[in-house]
């Protein structure tokens, strides 16, 4: 608490506050390993999320107090302690701990995936492509093995390359395959652009919000990601992916989607109808 002499009243908005408070045995993610809260001192290098992207900070201040209360989350991912203020990143926004409900999803990371370089996704047009070209077309297996079979060559050029500048460093091939057709009873000459890597996989399975579990995920499961929003760019990459792999051109300008995932189908409309007036108005 604090007290400042005035003699006229000021008003100052939309200043950021961040509060971490966490228990002094709890283990927080450190850039050189996890290490108690208690030990963590200024200039250490943290890991934290910002809107998905795991990022480093530097500690600049240490304080603690003392609290009779502690609340314990509990998620698929796994459980942790903090105070009832600390803040949460959820699907709407930042929520104190004491306030999150059961079926509210919290952003995170695996913690194992830490020790490793990641590939850091570049927003824009490209990252909208691929998340577009693998909800058409793609498929994950185990939450690290990114695939596209697709019929049309230039199709599977055009995912390579925005794959690429989506996260750069990432090399992936085109590899010529068939596939059996249980309609026509044989074998399709098709193209597959393949991707091991647990960074990418994860990213993709939490944008469009599918399970990183089981041999094949995705296909009628996945939800409209709503990272696209985030640009005008961005959302046109998603809808031109996903039109080149489950979708046609009607006439110019005009274009049709098609999906048996009717949940994607309906807020993928309310999207466009709402973001796209939005953006209109702004030019």
């Amino acid at each position: 608490m604090f007290v400042e002499n005035y003699d006229e009243m000021v008003i100052v908005k939309d200043i950021d506050f961040f509060s971490l408070c966490v228990p002094s045995k709890q283990l927080v993610n450190a850039v050189g390993g996890a290490k108690p809260a208690r030990l963590v001192k200024i200039g250490d290098r943290l890991w934290t999320l910002e809107r998905g992207y795991l990022k480093e900070t530097v500690v600049t201040q240490v304080a603690s107090r003392k609290t009779r209360e502690i609340v314990e989350v509990k998620t698929t991912g796994g459980d942790f302690k903090v105070t009832p203020d600390h803040p949460m990143m959820t699907e709407s926004g930042w929520v104190e701990a004491q306030h999150l409900e059961p079926g509210m999803k919290v952003e995170w990371i695996n913690s194992k995936s830490l020790c490793r370089k990641p590939y850091q996704p570049q927003p824009g047009y490209a990252l909208g492509y691929v998340l577009g070209a693998v909800a058409a077309d793609g498929s994950i297996q185990e939450g690290r093995r990114v695939s596209l079979i697709v019929q049309s060559r230039s199709f599977a050029e055009k995912y390579r390359a925005m794959l690429t500048e989506a996260f750069p460093g990432c090399a992936s091939g085109i590899e010529a395959v068939s596939v059996p057709s249980g309609f026509l009873q044989r074998e399709i000459p098709m193209f597959r652009v393949r991707t091991v890597s647990r960074a990418i996989g994860e990213k993709l399975c939490r944008w469009l919000c599918v399970s990183e579990n089981g041999s094949r995920s995705k296909t009628t499961s996945f939800q409209f990601p709503r990272v696209v929003t985030s640009s005008q760019e961005m959302m046109q990459g998603f809808l031109d992916g996903y039109c080149d792999g489950d979708g046609e051109e009607v006439r110019r300008g005009k274009r049709r989607l098609f999906s048996s995932n009717l949940s994607f189908l309906q807020e993928l409309g309310n999207t466009l109808k709402r973001e796209w007036s939005s953006w209109r108005r702004g030019q």
